[in-house]
């Protein structure tokens, strides 16, 4: 190995104590534990130009791996820029699945392993599911018992555990598992006969041709003589089997991550990777990187005591020497509606300078804002919003809510209600879910009712005389009797309890919910904030229709936004978010069963709700100047209101950093609000309310309802009531837990059907 040399100082100038022994650290294994902000992609990537720069590697004896094409070609950038031109010409980087297929395509020229060729086919999901869905045709399994996407999943999860096939058969118990071990079979023969491997076997495969070909392994050994990876907390057991195979006997292995960051076990990520690095390497050396470069102090200290709930992690203390920023807000809410244009106003003070209270905020481009949410199905509010308000966004991991396939396949139904006579809605969803009206009975019907001149809906209308078979004409009859009874009902009946009944008694729900899996889950979700938000608007506007919803959500879906540019604000999933950073962060839905959700909370594993955690602290560590917390007190579910718990996760906190706006002036705040046990009101005192500009004296608000005897017993179905806005009416359900009724369904005189939620509806039992 070389001394130092010009390119070697030029890497270690730029870095401090701690980035320059991870770099200057040249052999043997290395774990970087590198906290959010911390220059990990500059650590690894100077390493990697140091061992150049040093003679200590060639470029060809380097192996690094990543989980995205991005991150390999910001590398390669970074490493190209530390070093002279051609310097790292031979370097072996890539993601995972990348390289082993460039690895495999390399051996099988010599049939290392048989039946395989190097001119293999890679299957992706769509087409492991085609042929899962043929094999289940041909050993006649019935197609109700089982889905191929789900059978897709389980084998999935098997070959990332590295369950075999026969494995997997032996401890199967259930009737589910006993059929998919016998398709599981199955699959991997078809699989083989056909030169085919699907993206797990792209991992699996090599690791197979090492163990069974010691002689492959030691050239790529010998080869690579200094392994590199990147984002370590989210490997998997084979990738993990991999890495250690190839690097066992020369011990160059540098892994960085946080443990405090791994946040994809449902994609088979192993945390013990990480943790348990120095158990396969008790030689290892660890450098752990705290030092945050990215957010103010305040952020990074309320992250900090964030992850420090969890039990199981590496222990270490994020600082900085950044200033203190402003403190971070946590904004309570009655509804997320509100949530969302709280969200939408802190954006435009940041960015437009809307309104006085707003012109002391700093200034920031739309690109420098970020919305992040649990679920996709939260971003249908903050759309709408940022819409009204004008803002310029877009939508990360996934299509705008409205665009979605699910959301459109339910809108189509809807708009069959208001317009059968709509042929697109029609065709979209006369077979789907599949109800036996196949392609060549819908061009029976399109072409009689071309040949009389009518529209589908009315050559439904003549049923006994399409020229179709009895079968078809009943299935064709139950179709039309669907649309029409709910049709019909739009006359008398909230809208949103149409909408839910149809698409409930269509099939559409049950069709998305019976894989169990948890994006069938989200689909669900997505159509119930359909649902939802037919309530709302029916709410809001009072007079609002069916009719009027589906007009605003058609401009809403327009395709043309106009001239179409970066300066947005981003929209995503917090698992999306990791690896981002933005000047401003709002995180919604900050309540428990949403986040952290139900299933975290129920499970009796107490490492599904450290997961969790460690979501919420990725999203808070993207925030670099300000950070807003938001939570909704109820949410519209399914066309109901609940009423939500603070997030476990903020009220675990007892510090001084999170400060609370006021729902009233969402620009008012205090700080030093006590978390633990609930937050106190922040303007209850006459001097504090006028020190922010409001009243001396609280408006009265109306006594919570919800939950005494009286009330209870006096608010029941069938008794009339008065309202200060709608007028009289009579009590039609009650909806909530016994003993504490949360909502009323009253059909008024004069407005028609309306939900309210009982703490705040105001309502007087008449006599």
């Amino acid at each position: 190995m070389g001394g130092s040399t010009p390119e070697s100082e030029k890497i270690l100038k730029s870095l401090d104590q701690r980035q320059r022994e991870a770099v200057q650290t040249v052999a043997g294994p290395l774990l970087i534990l590198a906290g959010p902000g911390s220059g990990k992609t500059r650590v690894l990537t100077s390493r990697i130009a140091y061992l150049i720069a040093v003679a200590a590697a060639h470029p060809s004896q380097i192996l690094a791996l990543t989980f995205t094409n991005k991150a390999a070609r910001e590398m390669q950038s970074r490493i190209n820029a530390l070093l002279p031109s051609g310097g790292t010409r031979g370097i072996t980087m890539g993601t995972f699945h990348s390289v082993m297929a460039r690895l495999l395509r390399m051996e099988l020229r010599d049939g290392w392993l048989p039946g395989y060729t190097a001119k293999f086919s890679i299957y992706d999901t769509g087409d492991s599911e085609r042929m899962i869905r043929q094999i289940i045709k041909d050993l006649h399994i019935d197609k109700k018992r089982v889905e191929p996407r789900r059978i897709r999943a389980v084998i999935s999860r098997q070959k990332n555990m590295m369950i075999s096939p026969a494995a997997f058969e032996q401890h199967a118990r259930t009737p589910d598992n006993k059929l998919i071990a016998q398709v599981y079979h199955v699959y991997e023969k078809a699989l083989h006969g056909a030169n085919a491997l699907d993206f797990d076997d792209l991992l699996l495969k090599p690791l197979e041709l090492f163990r069974r070909h010691p002689k492959i392994l030691d050239k790529y050994r010998r080869r690579w003589r200094h392994v590199h990876i990147d984002e370590y907390q989210d490997t998997n057991l084979v990738q993990f089997r991999l890495s250690h195979l190839i690097a066992q006997e020369h011990r160059n292995i540098c892994v960085v991550g946080d443990d405090a960051q791994s946040i994809y076990a449902f994609r088979g990520a192993d945390l013990r990777n990480i943790l348990n690095f120095k158990d396969s390497y008790p030689e290892a050396k660890v450098v752990m990187l705290e030092q945050n470069y990215r957010s103010t102090a305040t952020i990074v200290r309320l992250a900090d005591r964030v992850i420090k709930h969890n039990v199981q992690q590496v222990k270490k203390t994020l600082h900085t020497d950044n200033d203190e920023g402003a403190p971070v807000e946590l904004i309570e809410l009655e509804t997320g509606q509100e949530e969302a244009e709280a969200a939408a106003k802190k954006i435009l003070g940041h960015c437009s300078r809307v309104g006085a209270a707003f012109r002391s905020l700093p200034q920031y481009d739309y690109r420098d804002c970020a919305i992040l949410y649990r679920t996709n199905a939260q971003s249908r509010n903050f759309e709408e919003c940022l819409r009204a308000e004008g803002i310029p966004y877009r939508v990360v991991g996934g299509v705008s809510f409205y665009q979605r396939k699910e959301v459109k396949d339910a809108l189509a139904y809807l708009r069959l209600l208001v317009n059968p006579d709509d042929r697109s809605s029609t065709l979209r969803v006369i077979n789907y879910p599949r109800r036996c009206i196949g392609l060549r009975t819908q061009e029976k019907l399109a072409d009689y009712a071309r040949l009389h001149e009518l529209s589908l809906w009315e050559a439904l209308n003549r049923i006994p005389k399409l020229p179709v078979g009895a079968r078809e004409k009943r299935v064709l009859g139950d179709f039309h009797s669907l649309i029409a009874q709910h049709q019909a009902r739009l006359t008398s009946e909230p809208p949103h309890e149409v909408a839910k009944d149809l698409l409930k008694m269509s099939g559409l729900l049950a069709e998305i919910a019976k894989t169990g899996t948890d994006l069938a889950r989200k689909k669900v979700d997505n159509v119930q904030e359909v649902i939802s938000a037919i309530a709302q608007y029916t709410q809001d506007m009072q007079t609002g229709t069916l009719d009027a919803y589906l007009q605003s959500v058609a401009l809403l879906t327009d395709a043309d936004e106009g001239k179409d540019t970066a300066n947005k604000v981003t929209l995503m999933t917090l698992h999306a978010s990791k690896g981002l950073e933005f000047k401003v962060v709002f995180i919604g839905g900050l309540e428990d069963e949403l986040f952290p959700s139900s299933h975290a909370l129920r499970d009796a594993d107490p490492k599904k709700l450290e997961e969790e955690r460690r979501l919420f602290y990725v999203g808070i560590t993207r925030a670099e100047r300000h950070l807003y917390l938001g939570r909704a007190k109820s949410r519209l579910m399914f066309g109901s209101t609940r009423r939500f718990q603070l997030s476990t996760f903020v009220r675990e906190l007892d510090d001084d950093l999170i400060r609370e706006s006021s729902s009233a002036n969402p620009t008012s705040t205090l700080r030093g609000q006590h978390l633990g046990g609930g937050l106190a009101r922040s303007f209850s005192s006459p001097k504090r309310r006028q020190a922010f500009g409001m009243p001396a004296k609280a408006p009265r608000l109306p006594a919570p309802v919800g939950s005494g005897r009286r009330y209870t017993a006096e608010i029941r179905p069938g008794v009339r009531v008065r309202h200060p806005t709608f007028g009289d009416g009579r009590v039609v359900s009650i909806k909530g837990l016994r003993g504490d009724p949360r909502e009323a369904t009253v059909l008024f005189d004069n407005r028609g059907h309306k939900n309210l939620v009982l703490a705040y509806a105001r309502l007087r039992v008449l006599g």
